[in-house]
């Protein structure tokens, strides 16, 4: 059985890494993520003790505004969703 054309064909690396990652504490202020998806990175990174502990996502950034959290006080930490 031969594999289709279309199925065979790999994104480029540099089409897969987001060239503005960002690796943050939780106890960033919650503004200052959501600005730096605001500045094109696709996703914030949240590391714990050398784990990864959260993400942000733009998805999140939205849901996050939606949801009237005090942006100007919050911490990452206070938004976290546990794994």
């Amino acid at each position: 059985m031969q594999a289709l054309p279309q199925l065979l064909r790999l994104q480029s690396l540099e089409s897969i890494i987001d060239p503005l990652l960002w690796i943050l504490v939780p106890e960033t202020a919650l503004l200052n993520a959501i600005a730096l998806i605001e500045a094109g990175s696709k996703n914030v990174f949240v590391f714990s003790s050398l784990q990864v502990a959260e993400w942000l996502t733009k998805h999140d950034r939205i849901m996050l505004v939606a949801s009237e959290t005090r942006l100007k006080t919050a911490k990452i930490f206070e938004v976290m969703i546990p794994w």
